[in-house]
């Protein structure tokens, strides 16, 4: 799959979202509990 960068949205007025930061994992989690535990811990 590749991503393209968009250079045009069609006009000068186009809505500019702040990027989201991408955090790499260490690993996938062993289990659904565990990546659950994870993202909760992580949403603070």
């Amino acid at each position: 799959m590749t991503i393209e960068q968009v250079t045009d949205l069609g006009g000068g007025d186009a809505l500019r979202l702040p990027r989201a930061r991408v955090l790499p994992l260490s690993a996938p989690p062993s289990s659904y509990t565990a990546a659950v535990e994870r993202y909760l811990t992580g949403a603070g």
